[in-house]
């Protein structure tokens, strides 16, 4: 029987429905799932096609693809190819920095490539428009 997936704020959790109720999957399963779930949008928001993503981590695209789909459980160092390749840190695409989007996620890291001066006169600015936002 196919299982039902739902996103819920990109968190995924696969439902097998048994007998008439449900059935969870384990939270490895479901992190491997958000983990592909997360290399498919960030590849798809650099616009790279599966194709190409698979040729900068070395990696072969039906393998990529598994990945992508949750059917595989990468390696740490696919984990790090697949960062590579796509700019990212291996613990933005496990989930770890969950509050930012990918715009602000690449304005930190442009921020962390200015002299620490440029650096000093940005960040009165930007507490200043943040509060404005609210």
């Amino acid at each position: 029987m196919k299982p039902t997936v739902y996103e819920i704020n990109t968190t995924v959790l696969i439902v097998n429905t048994v007998n008439g109720g449900p059935s969870w999957h384990d939270s490895a399963n479901l992190v491997i799932v958000s983990f592909g779930g997360t290399v498919r949008r960030r590849r798809k928001a650099l616009g790279l096609s599966l194709e190409k993503l698979a040729e900068r981590a070395d990696l072969s695209p039906n393998y990529l693809g598994t990945i992508e789909n949750g059917r595989r459980d990468p390696s740490l160092s696919t984990v790090e190819k697949i960062a590579d390749a796509l700019g990212a840190a291996p613990g933005e695409l496990l989930g770890g920095i969950k509050s930012l989007s990918p715009a602000g996620i690449e304005a930190a890291r442009l921020f962390d490539t200015m002299p620490a001066d440029v650096q000093e006169s940005l960040l009165p600015l930007l507490r200043t428009l943040s509060r404005r936002r609210r």
